[in-house]
């Protein structure tokens, strides 16, 4: 990377800091928090060689100056203010004490200036141009990590007082289940001849308590199970108690590394999967999975009512389609 493409990403991050401190400032909203604060500390200690430490962080609300390293006599004050007045105001914080222990105190105006304060400044520009390539490089990755956690800092809430970066939206959303009136599968159904008739509402019903269930799941969880009934499927069939059973053995093969303990104790904790323990010392131990239905009848019905009309269980099970019932 050449020097220049570094000092162009610098500036950018900061250039992005800057502009979200105006929309701040635009909306009366001036205050800097320590993280902010920290990350200028940090980003003059990179370029100077600095050992600036937050001052608020030891004396809160430091009159005058936030940075300080007293070993070089070096202080900064970090405002979003950019006004002749308010910077004013700043610099009479300034104590004598402060005055003896800092010879030399920069004022750092995150936001435009408006014009010359009449006190010292850096040109960081010029000191990026003119400092060791190996530490540009050490500033540019410091500002390319930090800078993103800087602006979630900075954003501003909706009067909702939702925030555009959210751990919500990083969520999974939980699904809305799409069920069909239920006469089709109790049709099909009872035209079987499987003994007791089972009723459209019953259908319906069963559907609804189990759609709701599996949207409880992760979409891979729902996806892991479906799967596993269907290759199951395939090969054993469905028991005579309604679950679905595979050996543990097979089902670690089959997953080709497929780390799903995860899914199990997800399934487990809405029993919808058990363990069951070899009956003897080295004997074969066995995974066994269900449908969350309360009639354990429909899951015949609804396994052999999606054979029937070719659509695979991923749609019902993961998507939570029931559309075609």
């Amino acid at each position: 990377m050449k020097r220049g493409f570094l000092i162009g990403e610098i500036i950018d991050d900061i250039s992005e800091i800057q502009r979200d401190l105006e929309n701040r400032s635009s909306l009366g909203i001036y205050d800097l928090n320590k993280y902010i604060e920290d990350f200028f500390r940090e980003f003059f200690n990179k370029l100077y060689g600095f050992n600036l430490t937050n001052l608020n962080a030891i004396r809160s609300n430091e009159p005058g100056i936030d940075l300080g390293d007293k070993s070089k006599g070096i202080a900064y004050q970090i405002t979003s203010t950019k006004t002749l007045q308010k910077i004013k105001g700043t610099l009479s914080k300034i104590t004598d004490e402060q005055t003896k222990t800092y010879s030399t105190i920069y004022i750092f105006i995150a936001g435009k200036k408006q014009n010359s304060y009449s006190l010292k400044e850096s040109d960081n520009l010029k000191d990026m141009v003119i400092m060791d390539f190996v530490n540009l490089v050490a500033l540019h990755e410091y500002s390319r990590i930090s800078t993103s956690k800087v602006r979630i800092e900075l954003e501003i809430p909706t009067k909702n007082g939702e925030y555009a970066t959210s751990i919500k939206k990083l969520f999974e959303a939980i699904p809305s289940p799409k069920i069909g009136s239920g006469k089709k599968i109790s049709d099909f159904w009872n035209k079987q001849g499987h003994g007791d008739q089972i009723t459209n509402s019953e259908f319906i019903d069963n559907i609804a308590y189990c759609s709701n269930e599996l949207a409880c799941l992760p979409r891979i969880t729902r996806d892991f199970l479906s799967t596993v009934i269907d290759r199951i499927m395939q090969t054993d069939g469905i028991s005579d108690s309604g679950d679905f059973s595979i050996l543990t053995s097979t089902l670690e093969r089959l997953s080709k590394g497929y780390d799903f303990q995860g899914d199990f104790h997800i399934l487990q904790e809405r029993n919808m999967c058990f363990y069951d323990e070899p009956e003897y010392t080295g004997g074969p131990s066995y995974f066994k999975f269900s449908i969350p239905f309360k009639n354990d009848t429909l899951s015949f019905a609804l396994i052999d009512y999606y054979k029937h009309i070719d659509i695979p269980l991923q749609k019902p099970l993961v998507t939570l389609d029931f559309s075609d019932v």
